[in-house]
């Protein structure tokens, strides 16, 4: 009976810890929005999805959704790049393009899937997957990714950079909410105050029109602007120092919990970007050369296929990956496993075939039919046959030998013992002897 308890508290703890995330009302956590962004992307031709590079602690993928006519070409087309929580406190621009994506995966929103012939739209929903999970402003190591622009020291803001050089975009929006605590809190739309230089005539022309389109939907926003005395680490103002027309869109704080604001700042999001799409692709013979000679060759050629390669199959991972921060099915059925073998060895042990106190090395060893060692001390006791112990190695240690997607070489040589392959101290690899193995 008291074993019964324990089992129970322990899967009742497990359960809670792997569920933690989706208490907060209204906020998709980081595995279900992983799953509908694949799900998504599975079937709807105009989405694709790609891992930018993963969290500095839950080493978790950072996805980029592309929403795109398949037969243009990215190059030929505006780019906009559309960076969402930053902040992992900040979920209102993840779920408004989360909402965006699966309206357009679902067949709706036909005038933003017609816009997409001359228009590129490159989101990434969640920037700070780490800070999201655990609901706090910083990463998984206590960095603010939003200071971490021109240093980079967070492999977060690395990863997008990386990728912004390969997608040169035209345009990259930086959405973010202001905390409660915030001496200024009302919905803005920031740009550099510069009004002299080509960048800041694009970009005040932008904001005046963003603004207007913005008010028409019932979204009414404060123009605000930023100088050369401000700090030069947040995301919009090193773009915009590289001659990429960029803009800070805030929304005021609030609770997710409060539904009605929450919606309303996600819709704030989604008309920005439906409005900006639809207006780019209207202009776009007068637009695309002005954002073209703006930019100049700061950031390269266009290598849209480095990210989404023209086979969808050829980014997909090998079939028995454990990817860090995805592996909750992996753990419960391990987790399982291990249980029922605990039981079964706690109330039949002789039927089960395991000894009261089954030791991992003895699998080392090669066994006689009677449940010991051949070669007897030291190794304590062993499962009683060979069969039933290759399963229990399969079973049990290969899902934790798995690397990159590909398990280590491990298993029962015929005559020469077992073998695994351990990691130096120097990251290599090295065969490794069972203890009176041979390799």
């Amino acid at each position: 009976m008291r074993c019964s308890s324990t089992i129970r508290a322990v899967l009742c703890l497990w359960f809670c810890l792997t569920l933690r995330a989706s208490a907060q009302p209204n906020v998709t956590p980081y595995t279900r929005m992983t799953a509908q962004l694949k799900a998504d992307a599975a079937r709807c031709p105009l989405l694709r999805v790609a891992s930018l590079g993963q969290s500095a602690k839950g080493r978790r993928d950072l996805w980029l959704v592309r929403l795109a006519d398949p037969r243009a070409d990215p190059a030929q087309t505006i780019r906009v790049l559309v960076l969402c929580r930053q902040h992992g406190d900040e979920p209102a621009s993840t779920e408004s393009v989360l909402g965006l994506i699966r309206r357009i995966a679902e067949g709706g929103d036909p005038a933003l899937r017609a816009s997409l012939a001359h228009v590129t739209l490159y989101l990434i929903p969640m920037v700070n997957p780490d800070g999201a999970e655990a609901d706090t402003r910083n990463n998984g190591v206590g960095a603010d990714l939003n200071r971490d622009w021109g240093i980079f020291h967070q492999p977060e803001t690395r990863a997008v950079a990386r990728a912004a050089h390969l997608l040169r975009p035209s345009l990259v929006l930086d959405a973010h909410n202001w905390d409660g605590d915030d001496e200024y809190n009302a919905d803005c739309l920031e740009v550099p105050r510069e009004a002299a230089t080509g960048r800041g005539k694009a970009s005040h022309a932008f904001q005046q029109q963003a603004v207007r389109d913005l008010a028409a939907c019932g979204y009414p926003v404060h123009p605000t602007a930023w100088g050369a005395d401000t700090d030069p680490r947040l995301a919009h103002r090193w773009f915009a120092r590289r001659n990429i027309l960029s803009a800070l869109v805030e929304t005021h704080s609030g609770s997710p919990a409060d539904t009605p604001d929450f919606q309303r700042r996600q819709g704030l999001y989604a008309a920005l970007i439906h409005g900006l799409v639809r207006r780019y692709a209207a202009s776009y013979a007068t637009e695309k050369p002005q954002l073209d000679a703006l930019e100049g060759d700061t950031m390269g050629d266009v290598h849209d296929a480095a990210l989404f390669p023209p086979s969808p199959q050829a980014a997909t991972r090998p079939f028995l990956s454990l990817p860090h921060g995805r592996s909750c099915a992996w753990l419960w059925a391990i987790g399982a496993y291990a249980l029922a073998l605990w039981w079964a060895q706690r109330t039949h042990p002789a039927a089960s075939g395991f000894p009261s106190r089954p030791c991992l090395q003895g699998l080392g060893s090669r066994y006689n039919g009677k449940g010991r060692s051949k070669h007897g001390k030291g190794f304590g006791a062993v499962p009683a046959s060979h069969q039933e112990a290759r399963a229990f190695r399969s079973l049990v240690l290969c899902p934790l030998l798995l690397r990159e997607g590909k398990p280590l070489a491990a298993g029962w040589v015929p005559k020469t013992g077992y073998y695994s392959l351990a990691r130096k101290r120097d990251g290599t690899d090295t065969t490794v002897r069972s203890r009176h193995g041979r390799r």
